[in-house]
């Protein structure tokens, strides 16, 4: 269920029916649904087949912190930021929204006019606001298949039947924690690689011209 507040400013002076995302909360609730993920019940890994269709005489166990794991991705951390600018972004336009209903109302514009302009706002800013959601949404899938796709190489490397959180284990499994930060470094460094150079082309093209 999304968590939305009122944005008591504008309701006062803009008078708006506003309800926007806290984006601060869909940061949190973006990690923290990446962190607890689809292990929350298991990954197989017995030859592509169900757990019970082929039961071997010993099965290793598998264990993952993910909450080190988020912790610890470069990648989780940027998208963090990349919300956070997004929601200094909205709060701006909340911000501006108001000076101009201000400036209008104290310029005595004709109350058809002040709705009309109203209306344009309120749109204005649930458009934003739809678009922040959609890249929160965007960014909490990819990083959950980095995540995933990395768990299930090192499982498979090490020789692991099934990976379980390690939080939800008291005792025994074998932790796989390590190796999966590790492989999730270089698809950072790979991605962070990618971003610099075609921030490079953009700059030579815009130089050329």
């Amino acid at each position: 269920m999304a968590v939305v507040y009122i944005a008591a400013e504008l309701c006062c002076k803009l008078n708006l029916r506003l309800t926007v995302v806290t984006l601060k909360i869909l940061e949190k609730r973006m990690l923290n649904s990446i962190k607890s993920g689809s292990l929350a019940v298991v990954v197989l890994l017995v030859a592509g087949q169900p757990l019970l269709a082929q039961v071997p005489a010993k099965i290793n166990i598998g264990l993952v912190d993910r909450d080190k794991v988020v912790t610890n991705y470069p990648k989780a951390q940027q998208a963090a930021e990349e919300l956070k600018r997004q929601e200094e972004k909205v709060h701006k336009l909340i911000e501006e929204s108001n000076k101009q209903y201000e400036e209008s109302k104290a310029a005595h514009k004709p109350p058809a006019e002040l709705e009309g302009l109203q209306r344009r706002l309120q749109n204005q800013i649930d458009e934003e606001v739809r678009r922040v959601q959609a890249k929160a949404q965007g960014l909490e899938g990819q990083l959950e298949s980095d995540i995933d796709t990395a768990i299930k190489a090192e499982a498979a490397t090490r020789k692991v039947d099934a990976v379980f959180m390690k939080q939800a284990v008291l005792m025994g499994g074998t932790d796989i924690t390590e190796g999966v930060v590790k492989r999730l470094a270089p698809a950072s460094a790979n991605a962070n690689t990618s971003t610099s150079t075609a921030s490079t082309a953009s700059a030579s093209k815009t130089q050329t011209k």
